[in-house]
């Protein structure tokens, strides 16, 4: 792992937690200008899943831009059938 201020590949792990995800995150310290940062480790089981909720999600995302424009069309008749019953009355 490198430093991401310095670069340098000389980096040690202080601090390892594992997540409720599966995730595991890592809190890590440069040996050369001291930087600490942290990073995450995913499984590859875990970004599966992931990519499998990503796909469902733009399925969802599909119906609802289907659905929204339905409403729109349906407000569109909505409005001129009102226009249509206040010229009646006039």
């Amino acid at each position: 792992m490198r430093c991401p201020k310095c670069k340098s590949a000389k980096t040690h792990t202080y601090n390892s937690r594992k997540r409720p995800d599966g995730t595991v995150r890592r809190f890590r310290q440069c040996d050369e200008c001291g930087e600490k940062f942290r990073t995450t480790e995913v499984n590859e089981s875990h970004m599966t899943d992931l990519q499998e909720d990503i796909t469902r999600l733009s399925g969802v995302k599909k119906t609802l831009k289907a659905s929204i424009k339905q409403i729109g069309k349906a407000g569109e008749k909505v409005m001129v059938i009102a226009e249509d019953e206040n010229e009646n009355t006039s």
